[in-house]
């Protein structure tokens, strides 16, 4: 059975005190991961509450 999912990007290491991560871009469309769009992990669903594509990090709702 094939894997229909595709890997975007990748969440590292945390980056600060407010529960920022670094984030490692798979596209060549960064504009897609925007504030309030949610995602699916291999965690689970995440929604993004906070994007920083100068500093390469994202913070997620309920992960402060």
């Amino acid at each position: 059975m094939p894997n229909d999912n595709a890997i975007i990007a990748q969440i590292g290491r945390t980056v600060g005190l407010w529960g920022d991560l670094k984030f490692h871009l798979h596209t060549d469309f960064p504009e897609q991961f925007k504030i309030g769009k949610t995602y699916q992990s291999s965690r689970g669903e995440l929604t993004i509450s906070d994007v920083n594509a100068k500093r390469g990090t994202v913070r997620f709702v309920g992960y402060e």
